[in-house]
């Protein structure tokens, strides 16, 4: 599948990171395997399976309710963010994607574009694309040293759109930000509140 679209997201350092890196390994196994139809419909928890298997997954930095914690599986919400930016870069159609409720970083600590973070809470919160497109996909994960790479692979052209952000802060801090495509069309939104 030669057709690509490539994103990177760096990685911040992290008394975790290492464990993230193995988390990441096990659902890029996973995803990387996996062919998506025309019609069919790609869901980051029925590929990746449960995060609270120890024997494939580690403890790793998450966030609930606005704050950092460690889970098992943590960091994944990398994975299924950079996966929602290729997605939304290749027009595919995004079925469920959910923001995280806070936004931990600031302009220059940010690893992913404001807007195309998707969390995923197994049980609850999903990634589901579909392949709106007439042939078949492949998204492959690639954990770099510095960096996790995502690439949309096809066999057909695939035109790369150009992605807007729309946002608006509120005088509590609150974010409203909006994803648009390049002839303005809102993709997504999301609101971040303030850290508590």
């Amino acid at each position: 599948m030669p057709v690509r679209i490539t994103e990177r997201h760096v990685f911040k350092p992290s008394p975790t990171l290492e464990n993230k890196k193995a988390n990441l390994r096990e659902a890029a196994r996973r995803i990387n395997a996996v062919t998506v139809l025309p019609g069919e419909v790609f869901s980051f928890w029925h590929i990746v399976g449960n995060p609270n298997d120890s024997k494939r997954f580690r403890e790793g930095r998450s966030i609930h309710a606005g704050k950092p914690t460690r889970d098992m599986g943590g960091g994944l919400c990398q994975a299924s963010g950079l996966l929602h930016h290729v997605a939304l870069l290749g027009h595919l159609t995004v079925l469920e994607r959910y923001g995280h409720s806070v936004d931990l970083y600031t302009d220059e600590t940010r690893f992913a574009p404001l807007g195309t973070d998707a969390t995923v809470f197994f049980g609850y919160k999903d990634l589901r694309l579909r392949n709106n497109l007439n042939h078949p996909i492949k998204f492959r994960l690639t954990i770099l040293e510095d960096a996790l790479q995502a690439e949309l692979l096809t066999e057909a052209p695939l035109e790369r759109d150009t992605l807007r952000t729309r946002l608006t802060v509120e005088p509590d801090g609150t974010k409203d930000v909006t994803i648009l495509t390049s002839d303005s069309r809102p993709l997504c939104h999301t609101r971040y509140f303030p850290l508590p």
